[in-house]
């Protein structure tokens, strides 16, 4: 997280960046020249289930699900001696380990109790 907060200050500190930023943002029309005057960015909605900070919580979450384990690096040593159609169920496997995995790391940070869905 702090290297990416790194890489956006640098970009955001050095003047040809900002530059082409600038450019990019008139191309698409978004440079804030509308009547003269600065425009200001609409209000978040308020009606929105979670924040940022509980949007960086989730991204590392994601983060340290997808780094590997025991169990899935046997699966995937275990690959070359499979026939394809094997080959398939092993993916599927791995697929459904990750999400369960990401799962219980959401349950148990508590992001899921945040969340008024009805």
């Amino acid at each position: 997280m702090d290297d990416m907060m790194a890489k956006i200050n640098e970009v955001l500190s050095d003047k040809e960046s900002m530059e082409q930023i600038r450019q990019l943002a008139g191309m698409l029309g978004l440079d804030g020249q509308s009547g003269g005057a600065e425009a200001q960015p609409p209000p978040p909605p308020s009606d929105m289930p979670f924040d940022m900070d509980t949007f960086i919580q989730l991204q590392c979450l994601m983060q340290s699900v997808s780094a590997s384990d025991k169990n899935s690096d046997l699966l995937l040593a275990l690959r070359p001696h499979l026939s394809p159609e094997r080959c398939v169920r092993l993916d599927k496997s791995l697929k459904l380990m990750r999400a369960f995995t990401l799962f219980t790391a959401v349950r148990s940070s508590g992001l899921l109790d945040k969340l008024e869905l009805f």
